[in-house]
């Protein structure tokens, strides 16, 4: 048994562990939204969210869902500090250590080999947007999702998982002059499978679309029209707002992306003005939903 303190629970009494794991899974709820940037402040929870997935690692010695639930908090944590780097390294260093020890209870663990592989991905951003070369990191973090894929091969979290880091490594291969279809193609792959098994998931068909703007981007590095390629972005994105249709977020890419298109096609004929008007009607929906979208206004 653990006992809390008393700023978590306003008593002083001591929790079994199915108790401390309903604790710990409602405070990885909120962090997940703290990470997402809709609640700020996460240090508001932090020493109690702390302390309640600690107590459930301690006790679930054995358990490597259950054991890496810390690592997966500290993972938000990570998210959720841009600015502080040292801090933000901090907390990636400590959701490692416990996803290690989540690791050795069981080195096959989808849990765990998923959180590693989202941690590395936070590493693998920070070192494209720096000097540091993340073909590595990408690597190894790719090596976990394929181990978690081999035991669970209809994973659609994990299927998508696996295309969002491939993406990033053809982004890497297309800024080194090599050719990325090979890794975008294999991304798609992945998130074709996952819209079979769940073809209601707006993330995956968010995700495809972004896959298609890769691919149209890297077209027009080659001279090649990306109109099929944005087309086809459009469609996906058509798609993820039929099954979210209050995402902002959906509604600014796909502004951005029509209005894109637009003005390739108007190249060689008359402007589209429809196509135009659609994407002011996207942007306008997106302000209304959510003030969080930065760049919304200025792409109005």
């Amino acid at each position: 048994m653990a006992e809390f303190s008393r700023g978590l629970v306003q008593s002083e009494k001591n929790f079994d562990l199915a108790t401390l794991n309903k604790y710990c899974d409602s405070y990885l709820g909120l962090a997940e939204l703290y990470a997402q940037g809709i609640l700020t402040d996460v240090y508001t929870i932090a020493t109690t969210a702390e302390t309640a997935c600690i107590s459930v690692s301690q006790l679930a010695i054995g358990d490597a869902e259950s054991e890496s639930k810390i690592g997966e908090l500290y993972r938000y944590m990570a998210l959720t500090t841009q600015t502080n780097k040292e801090e933000k390294t901090a907390f990636i260093r400590l959701a490692h250590e416990y996803l290690n020890k989540a690791e050795k209870s069981d080195p096959n663990s989808k849990s765990v080999l998923l959180s590693r592989a989202k941690l590395y991905g936070i590493e693998i951003r920070d070192q494209m947007n720096s000097s540091e070369d993340p073909n590595d990191r990408t690597q190894t973090a790719l090596n976990h999702i394929k181990k978690a894929l081999n035991y669970y091969p209809s994973d659609t979290e994990l299927l998508s998982e696996q295309a969002e880091l491939v993406v990033k490594l053809g982004t890497q291969l297309r800024r080194q002059g090599i050719d990325p279809t090979k890794a975008y193609r294999s991304a798609e792959k992945a998130l074709l499978k996952a819209t079979e098994i769940n073809p209601e998931s707006a993330a995956q068909w968010n995700l495809l679309a972004k896959v298609h703007m890769a691919y149209a981007a890297y077209s027009n590095d080659k001279g090649q029209s990306p109109i099929p390629h944005l087309q086809t972005t459009v469609k996906h994105y058509d798609k993820a707002i039929s099954q979210a249709p209050d995402e902002a977020d959906y509604y600014n890419s796909r502004g951005n992306t029509q209005s894109i298109l637009a003005d390739y096609l108007g190249r060689n004929q008359k402007p589209n003005q429809e196509l135009f008007d659609k994407a002011i009607h996207d942007f306008e929906t997106a302000i209304k939903l959510s003030r969080r979208i930065t760049g919304v206004h200025s792409s109005l």
